[in-house]
């Protein structure tokens, strides 16, 4: 009944690491573009979105055994959300791991 069509480029079958690169040049591009519009992105949602993306990438660089990159990424995102239980964790697990 349909056809799903399937080329190398696309975004579903890069690695989870281009993943999130792409994301955060989006994110970047769309904070550019309407950080002066209304409604309005605000300094403090670019930084909580950036900050997010830095913990995913900083959690697949520690199960990839990455620790020591990972930890200045975590560090970024537990400065955005300090009470974060599972940044914190994985923080730990970095200092512990690397």
């Amino acid at each position: 009944l349909t056809f799903y069509r399937h080329h190398p480029g696309q975004i579903s079958r890069q690695s989870q690491e281009r993943k999130l690169d792409f994301l955060r040049q989006v994110h970047e591009k769309a904070y550019r573009m309407f950080r002066d519009s209304e409604p309005r992105v605000t300094d403090k949602m670019y930084r909580k979105r950036m900050a997010d993306l830095d913990f995913k990438q900083a959690r697949l660089w520690i199960r990839q055994g990455r620790a020591k990159e990972a930890r200045p990424l975590l560090h970024r995102a537990w400065r955005e959300f300090p009470f974060s239980f599972r940044v914190i964790r994985y923080l730990i697990w970095a200092h512990l791991r690397g």
